[in-house]
């Protein structure tokens, strides 16, 4: 079993990439620099998580509070 974050996959090797209610446990901008790194150009990733019902909310682990935040 491996990280989300580091899967150890070569860059563009994945035609696809799914990610089932985990993408939140990591490190939310790792994770997807990760699956953009592995993504062949084309290819589509489907991700589930949990998510705050508003961004920011004081009552969530500060790693998921703003995961609607754009990816640099």
């Amino acid at each position: 079993m491996g990280r989300v974050e580091a899967t150890g996959l070569a860059d563009a090797s994945a035609d696809a990439v799914m990610c089932i209610d985990a993408f939140q446990f990591g490190d939310p901008r790792a994770t997807a620099l990760e699956i953009a790194r592995i993504l062949r150009p084309g290819a589509r990733a489907v991700l589930t998580n949990w998510r705050p019902l508003q961004a920011g909310d004081e009552a969530l682990p500060e790693r998921v509070r703003d995961l609607d935040a754009p990816v640099h």
